[in-house]
């Protein structure tokens, strides 16, 4: 099998792509606001299949149930109770999975601004759900991000 790079001519990757130096990584970051509220649910996995595939944003397998996290529209569809409402902030920068440190980096900044973050790492890019009230000032806080944010996170035991 020819396992490429190229998103339009492949669907099957495996890891070790994208970059790997955090420095590069956090110069050329872009922190994308996603449009909408997305929400988390934890459902059973016999329930999994009333879910449309194409309706799920993030899908994790626990041993308590499967975390769907879902826009906030699509849960309604669904008839689910929304309990909190979360804005999703797209990295946009192709960082490998190797990478160390990046979304630690974001992480940090976000809980020195009282922020709470929850990290999904996708294969291209990794996404931060913060609350929905937080979504711009985190976008903000992160656009501001520089290189000498790692010696910061260094110098704290990071």
């Amino acid at each position: 099998m020819n396992v490429t790079n190229d998103p339009t001519t492949d669907l099957i990757r495996g890891s070790g792509t994208g970059d790997e130096n955090l420095e590069r990584l956090i110069l050329t970051m872009t922190p994308e606001l996603a449009a909408g509220a997305f929400a988390f649910f934890c459902v059973p996995e016999a329930d999994l299949a009333r879910f449309s595939p194409s309706d799920i944003k993030v899908m994790v397998r626990e041993a308590e149930g499967v975390t769907l996290v879902l826009a906030c529209d699509v849960a309604a569809r669904y008839e689910l109770s929304i309990t909190d409402r979360f804005a999703c902030i797209t990295l946009q920068v192709h960082s490998s999975l190797q990478a160390v440190g990046l979304t630690a980096v974001v992480a940090s900044q976000l809980a020195m601004a009282g922020i709470s973050a929850n990290v999904v790492a996708g294969y291209y890019h990794d996404y931060i759900y913060v609350a929905e009230a937080d979504g711009l000032r985190a976008v903000e806080l992160l656009a501001c991000l520089k290189p000498d944010a790692i010696d910061k996170y260094h110098g704290g035991g990071f």
